[in-house]
């Protein structure tokens, strides 16, 4: 089983609410230096998260974002970088089959495809979440 824990929280709990973007990018700072007070009293070594080509999934959404710019021949190299990510989980070699359906569509000259099926994911998630698209 994977736990994947991402390194967000909600700052000042789940009920408090913000109007004061000043106020609250204060707050974040003030909880940020906390925990690197926290990880250097502890004597552990603070390790950033992970990001840009590191992430395979920062760079499946990077290449959908590339499709919907009609940035094709990025959104292929992108999307290639995807298929080669070696997957040990369930949940990874989902993102590569998605990622090399898509991949074949835009290599095959079926970008409307491509746009339509991911035109069918939004719609799919935004149900799924009880969100209404405008």
């Amino acid at each position: 089983a994977v736990l994947d824990l991402s390194w967000s929280e909600r700052v000042g709990g789940g009920a408090c609410v913000w109007d004061d973007g000043a106020a609250a990018a204060q707050a974040v700072a003030d909880t940020a230096a906390s925990i690197v007070d926290d990880v250097k009293a502890a004597d552990c070594i603070l390790i950033p998260p992970p990001g840009g080509a590191d992430n395979v999934r920062m760079q499946e959404a990077r290449a959908y974002g590339l499709v919907l710019e009609d940035a094709v021949t990025s959104a292929i190299e992108v999307l290639g970088r995807v298929c080669r990510y070696d997957a040990s989980y369930p949940w990874e070699r989902d993102i590569v089959a998605r990622a090399s359906e898509v991949r074949a569509m835009l290599a095959g000259n079926k970008v409307q495809d491509a746009l339509a099926l991911l035109a069918e994911w939004r719609s799919s998630t935004a149900a799924e979440l009880g969100v209404r698209l405008s």
